[in-house]
């Protein structure tokens, strides 16, 4: 059972940079796909990477919200995973696609460590609370692949949450239809760890100012 999903307050602080591996974390920013990795997966991918993991995502957040959240984080971080698009793609909300992909790419360029990008996981429409009325996989796919598209451009690692969850045997979906169940996370959390370990080891990081910045020391 995961605590329920509770918006956090922000504050600006400035934004992280790699410095000491042993004291680097990795930060989680983005929606409830990673902000309900709690507990074992969350410590199994700890494990698999070796740092300490900051779970700043909430439930609900837009790639809008991805400044905001790392606003609220001070420290060094080795390396962020993002999880954005199923809410985008939310009638109420419907962020345009060619600002979802200005306002993702925007944030990755400010970025001075290297990042993972999961795209958005497909819903099992029949469940979906508003069913007509809600988000599709149709419409999900051109959000998945606005993410592809921009980190692709940058040479980032793509977790293609639908590619890791749909070959499983069981339901992979919680009964809500949109997020994702525990044996869907028992999937996705060592897909996040190969993921992230990927990032850390890749060729220097396009930083904020659009020039080639160090990688964090592997």
């Amino acid at each position: 059972m995961y605590p329920p999903l509770v918006p956090r307050q922000h504050v600006s602080l400035p934004v992280p940079t790699c410095l000491e591996w042993d004291v680097a974390f990795a930060l989680f920013l983005g929606d409830s796909h990673l902000a309900r990795i709690v507990g074992e997966p969350l410590d199994e991918i700890s494990r698999v990477v070796g740092l300490s993991i900051v779970n700043e995502a909430v439930g609900g957040a837009t790639s809008g919200d991805l400044l905001q959240q790392l606003g609220s984080v001070s420290g060094q971080v080795a390396a962020v995973v993002i999880s954005v698009g199923s809410n985008d793609a939310a009638p109420w909300k419907a962020v345009p696609l060619t600002e979802f992909q200005v306002q993702l790419a925007a944030f990755i360029d400010g970025l001075s460590c290297p990042a993972v990008l999961m795209t958005p996981p497909s819903v099992d429409e029949a469940r979906l609370e508003f069913r007509t009325a809600d988000r599709t996989n149709a419409v999900l796919a051109t959000y998945a692949a606005v993410v592809r598209t921009v980190g692709r451009q940058r040479s980032i690692p793509i977790l293609d949450s639908t590619l890791v969850l749909t070959p499983l045997d069981g339901d992979w979906h919680d009964s809500d239809g949109l997020h994702i169940s525990v044996l869907g996370y028992e999937a996705l959390a060592p897909a996040i760890g190969t993921a992230l370990l990927a990032a850390l080891s890749t060729a220097p990081h396009r930083g904020r100012t659009g020039k080639e910045t160090p990688g964090c020391p592997g």
